[in-house]
């Protein structure tokens, strides 16, 4: 059953991301300078008639990628050109609900922002960490930055382009036919991350590169794209081994 239908970005591509609490959703239309809008899921599921559902746009265009930080309800972190459309920059939105007797009104609090850095090429994977941590991929390079602009880390394993990310465990996937596995580490402000594993797929002469991948507490399995056109899984289990320390595999 549809309970509703919106006409959001019209002939453009649209991604769909919903918050944590399920109470907001986000579309951000590909390829385009359109500005990301933010709805009140509640009035996407129950429309009332002849009324639009709660939405407002964000104050920025040219956006590349967002993610929601996963341990807070809903806090969205969106990477996004500048209104001079040169420099990238990294912007942190809080939404919340204001109603009054005969309206819901949506209200989109910053809480955060920095810019990137100039040599860094724009990321086109990216995922967020606990409530202040966001991971971003560039060509083959994986960087971790605090909301607030705080490098953390970055790491240049992959020979070539990573193609997927994952961060319960993190996991990156490449064309270089290989997995990198990382640990999360308590830190004193912020969690470290851990290179600990190089896993390799199979031949160059049959495969072109991973093209997925994803990880549980348990097991990593990964897509394997092979030059037939054709593709197959490759799956790896965790055990614990002592001698490894903080790294398990």
């Amino acid at each position: 059953q549809v309970l509703s239908r919106v006409s959001v970005f019209p002939n453009h591509p649209a991604t769909l991301l919903c918050s944590p609490d399920c109470q907001w959703v986000v579309t951000l239309a590909q390829d385009s300078d359109l500005s990301p809008k933010v709805f009140h899921s509640h009035s996407l599921l129950c429309p009332l008639e002849d009324e639009p559902p709660v939405s407002t746009s964000l104050p920025i265009g040219l956006t590349s990628k967002a993610c929601w930080a996963p341990d807070e309800a809903a806090r969205l972190v969106v990477v996004h050109r500048d209104d001079s459309g040169v420099q990238w920059v990294v912007t942190t939105y809080e939404p919340g609900a204001k109603k009054s007797k005969d309206a819901v009104n949506v209200l989109v609090q910053q809480i955060a922002s920095f810019n990137l850095p100039d040599t860094m090429l724009p990321p086109h994977l990216m995922k967020g960490h606990g409530s202040q941590v966001v991971l971003l991929v560039s060509e083959s390079e994986l960087v971790l930055f605090t909301i607030h602009g705080l490098r953390l880390a970055a790491f240049q394993d992959h020979q070539k382009p990573i193609t997927s990310l994952c961060v319960s465990r993190v996991v990156t996937s490449s064309f270089d036919l290989s997995l990198r596995v990382y640990m999360w580490k308590k830190g004193n402000k912020f969690p470290v991350l851990k290179s600990c594993y190089h896993l390799l797929g199979g031949s160059h002469r049959w495969a072109s590169g991973f093209t997925q991948v994803e990880s549980d507490s348990m097991s990593i399995v990964g897509v394997e794209a092979r030059s037939a056109g054709t593709s197959i899984l490759r799956s790896y289990y965790f055990q614990l081994r002592r001698d490894l320390g903080d790294c398990i595999g």
